[in-house]
C-alpha cells in the first residue's frame, strides 16, 4: 500500500477577497491590540530611566578695538 498525499491548492486572489471582505474585523482588532498593549505599558510597567539636559548659553564680551 502507497500512502497517496493531498494535493492541497490555494487561489491567491480568493484569499485576497476574503481577507479584504473581513477588514473591519481586522482593524478592530488592530485597534484593540494598540489600545491594551498601550494600557498594559502605561499601568503595569514602571519607567526605568529618566533623563534630563542643561543648555549652558556662554556670551562673549566684544573686545575693544584700539
Amino acid at each position: 500500500m502507497e500512502k497517496q498525499e493531498a494535493e492541497v491548492e490555494f487561489d491567491l486572489v480568493e484569499l485576497l477577497y476574503r481577507v479584504f471582505a473581513s477588514w473591519k474585523l481586522i482593524l478592530a482588532l488592530c485597534i484593540a491590540g494598540v489600545l491594551i498593549a498601550g494600557c498594559c505599558t502605561h499601568f503595569f510597567i514602571t519607567p526605568m530611566y529618566k533623563a534630563s539636559s542643561t543648555i549652558y548659553v556662554v556670551t562673549q564680551k566684544e573686545s575693544a578695538i584700539d
